[in-house]
């Protein structure tokens, strides 16, 4: 994958919408692999790809991905308990997928 930045991976959250860089993105995570998305974003910067998707059929793991997305930096996250938490991220810069990456419980490019 080639970012309009400088990582060569990204952990990625496939949504319904377009994020744009400076644009404040709230979500709440309650998804196992999203929550796993969510240890490893703090272990690596706080760092996370945001991608649209037309398709909500997601779940069931047949996201088809727009090329283009937006790296999203934590910037608040409150816990829930259970693993779930509300979070806020900030849209960061634009990045263009080169290639899905598989083995993780959600996508990464």
């Amino acid at each position: 994958m080639c970012i309009l930045g400088d990582l060569p991976e990204l952990s990625l959250i496939p949504l319904p919408v377009v994020l744009y860089p400076h644009m404040p993105l709230p979500l709440r995570v309650f998804e196992p692999r999203y929550q796993a998305l969510l240890r490893d974003c703090r272990g690596s910067g706080g760092q996370f790809g945001v991608v649209a998707i037309h398709n909500l059929d997601e779940v069931e793991g047949s996201a088809n991905p727009e090329l283009v997305g937006t790296a999203a930096v934590i910037t608040k996250v409150r816990p829930l308990g259970d693993g779930r938490s509300h979070l806020v991220a900030t849209g960061a810069h634009r990045f263009r997928i080169r290639q899905l990456l598989t083995g993780m419980p959600y996508l990464r490019a």
